[in-house]
């Protein structure tokens, strides 16, 4: 799974730069991206019953559908078969990393089987699971918003979105709600934590949270835009100003003003309430493991709620034992959180 857009991830830098040639990109306040944005929106959605997927022994996956800006979008529902408590089972809504081709996100069945066994690990310890598609992935609807240079952004709305449909959900528990996002899904995910207190706990697997100079140097330097890993890995005044002309002219066709100081998490790290979890295998070749020890020490200097675990491996998504000891510790961090 490659994880990185190369335009996307680097708009910090190329903002930096702009400022530095005397390019002027305007800002609009509270735009409707950015996290002031987000938090002064309304989010109503229900979901609707489509179909069951399939049925395990501790819990049976339904497919559902829901609304959001007039886009219908699906996510897979995974509902625990043992007794239902009084208040509802806790609910952990999932957001996934970054898939290249949208249109190929769960073809091997739904929830894609690359995060089966993982979401499938919460819904046997008695919590719901939702796994939303995120728009235009698989067959949810907007295409369009996933070549947009601010995906992420409308993925988080999507999420909120789904946060609100929980109320529709008679056996689950709106008050418990959790998040757990892997890779661009930890982006997605800390950006609904800021816009809402609705989420009392999150973790983050391989987090690609970091300062937008790091991570467009990190993603630009390693894919070339057919996103294979390339050769030369020199980056000069001449590549890094032909990545700008090529983010400028994707922002120029955006509805809207945008910065990406505005809705990117690590600037409002300050104002995050919501207390972390985070897993990272120390050999990740997709995000680096010092990604997490920078989010922790900034996190720590704010004086911000958090702890962080990290595994012997090189796999991105954790797997075998690593995966199981990473669940443990997630399900008793949720449950700390009463």
């Amino acid at each position: 799974m490659k994880i990185g857009v190369k335009c996307r991830f680097i708009a910090g830098i190329i903002l930096t730069i702009s400022l530095s040639h005397g390019f002027v990109i305007p800002a609009q306040q509270s735009s409707p991206v950015s996290i002031d944005g987000l938090r002064s929106r309304t989010y109503k959605s229900t979901f609707v019953y489509e179909r069951r997927i399939r049925q395990e022994e501790d819990y049976r996956t339904e497919l559902m559908s829901f609304v959001v800006d007039e886009l219908k979008e699906y996510a897979c529902v995974m509902i625990p078969t043992t007794r239902r408590p009084k208040s509802g089972f806790p609910v952990i809504i999932f957001g996934h990393g970054y898939i290249h081709d949208p249109t190929t996100y769960s073809q091997d069945g739904r929830p894609s089987g690359y995060y089966r066994d993982l979401l499938g690990s919460y819904a046997r310890r008695g919590f719901v699971v939702i796994a939303p598609d995120y728009r235009g992935h698989k067959d949810s609807e907007g295409r369009e918003y996933t070549n947009s240079p601010i995906s992420t952004n409308y993925y988080s709305i999507d999420l909120l979105h789904a946060l609100d449909a929980v109320e529709t959900l008679d056996y689950a528990d709106p008050n418990r709600v959790f998040y757990v996002g892997h890779s661009m899904g930890s982006e997605v995910g800390l950006r609904m934590a800021l816009a809402t207190s609705s989420i009392k706990g999150a973790s983050l697997w391989a987090p690609t949270i970091i300062s937008p100079m790091e991570k467009a140097l990190f993603f630009f330097i390693l894919y070339d835009d057919n996103y294979h890993v390339i050769e030369d890995t020199r980056v000069n005044n001449h590549t890094l100003r032909r990545a700008e002309k090529s983010y400028q002219s994707m922002l120029s066709h955006l509805p809207f003003e945008y910065e990406d100081r505005d809705g990117n998490p690590w600037y409002y790290l300050d104002e995050l309430a919501t207390p972390l979890i985070l897993h990272h295998a120390d050999g990740d070749t997709y995000v680096p493991y010092e990604w997490s020890h920078r989010l922790i020490s900034r996190l720590y200097e704010l004086n911000r709620p958090f702890e962080m675990y990290s595994y012997d491996s090189d796999r991105h998504l954790l797997t075998g034992s690593n995966r199981q000891k990473a669940i443990g510790r997630d399900i008793t961090f949720f449950e700390s959180l009463r």
